[in-house]
């Protein structure tokens, strides 16, 4: 029996060795996430209008009975967010470490073979859980910043953004094999493909600097219009 299991650690000691650099080497480049998150509203209060208000607190439930009712089923589709968000990161960073190591040069198993980035899409379900109700802000108030809020929608951003870089790079290394991926996967979210898309302008294709211009001043329009909504709603300062 003893022989049995340190058989059983010694095969999982190896393994272990064998993905682990494979895992640090994929996990890396996303450790830029964390200064990030923190240091966000400091760069875009520069960029974003009504900054007065962003350190403001949101007390959904102190509003009456429909506050109420949004409160719960906020506090129902953060958990669902968190769950869906670490669950599908793990599932795709597992999947990606095991066939790295195989030597794959096009993921297609896993969470993969539906869409082309489901650990970037776990890491903003995983932000957008924390950037809802949040007990922590004061042991007396819970309720919803719309700082966080503008917080996470810059990460998400971002990670789409570098997402849809990405692949002009795949495309150039990888070439037709990854262009067939592409034409079997959705993007991010399933579900999508029935839009009709058009071709675009070529200063607007995929890797030019003008699509990702014109793409955050979209951004910006509709982030300026949510935060100017809560110019209009009666919020709560804490330490």
């Amino acid at each position: 029996m003893r022989e049995r299991i340190l058989g059983r650690l010694a095969v999982y000691a190896s393994s272990l060795g064998l993905y682990l650099p494979v895992a640090a080497g994929i996990i890396t480049p996303m450790l830029w996430l964390l200064p990030a998150w923190y240091t966000a509203w400091y760069v875009v209060s520069y960029i974003f209008p009504f900054s007065d208000i962003w350190g403001g607190l949101w007390i959904t439930w102190s509003d009456g009975l429909i506050s109420s009712v949004l409160s719960v089923f906020l506090v129902f589709f953060q958990a669902s967010a968190f769950l869906a968000g670490i669950i599908l990161f793990l599932w795709a960073l597992m999947t990606m470490v095991r066939e790295r190591a195989k030597a794959k040069v096009i993921v297609e198993s896993g969470p993969y073979a539906r869409i082309r980035h489901p650990q970037h899409l776990g890491i903003i379900l995983l932000v957008l859980s924390t950037s809802l109700i949040n007990p922590i802000h004061s042991a007396a108030w819970s309720g919803i910043r719309p700082g966080d809020l503008l917080s996470w929608s810059l990460i998400a951003f971002l990670l789409i953004a570098i997402s849809d870089w990405e692949e002009t790079r795949l495309l150039g290394d990888i070439g037709e094999a990854y262009r067939v991926y592409q034409s079997k996967t959705a993007f991010m979210l399933m579900g999508l493909s029935w839009i009709p898309i058009h071709e675009v302008p070529s200063a607007l294709e995929r890797g030019k600097p003008l699509r990702y211009f014109a793409a955050f001043l979209v951004y910006w329009c509709f982030i300026s219009i949510v935060l100017y909504v809560f110019t209009f709603v009666p919020l709560v300062w804490t330490r």
